[in-house]
């Protein structure tokens, strides 16, 4: 490998080691005094600003959470909300093409009327055509 690639691994190692390793080691040294100072009885005495501090971050959490169920409550609301707009649109949209269907209908039966009307007066007509044509034989013979 050539010392350009060889100083970029090391850059990145120690990249990694501060990014990484230290986070964890301080992490750990945290952690490790804290167990020690609540054996030994330390933690009781706790310095009033951390005590007001925590009391301010509880009270930020507690407005935090009341702002997250305001907000789904509100989410919830406009979703109920958008549920019913759109059964009354379905509804609605269900009452048109009923109404649609009954107009066509209705067309079809008044098509229907109007050929059975035609058919009947063709029949009349030809009845009418019968009628005369045996009376003028009749009146000829």
């Amino acid at each position: 490998m050539g010392d350009g690639a060889k100083g970029a691994i090391k850059g990145v190692m120690k990249d990694l080691g501060e990014a990484v390793v230290k986070p964890v080691a301080n992490e750990a040294s945290t952690i490790i005094n804290e167990t020690i100072q609540s054996i030994s009885g330390g933690g009781s005495t706790q310095n009033p600003q951390d005590e007001h501090k925590k009391k301010e971050e509880e009270q930020k959490l507690k407005v935090e959470e009341a702002n997250k169920k305001r907000n789904i409550e509100m989410f919830l609301r406009q979703l109920q909300e958008q549920e019913q707009k759109l059964k009354a649109t379905r509804q609605k949209e269900a009452q048109e093409k009923q109404a649609k269907e009954q107009e066509e209908q209705q067309k079809k039966q008044v098509k229907q009327f109007k050929v059975f009307e035609q058919q009947k007066k063709k029949q009349d007509i030809n009845l009418a055509t019968k009628q005369r044509k045996t009376e003028i034989k009749r009146g000829s013979a």
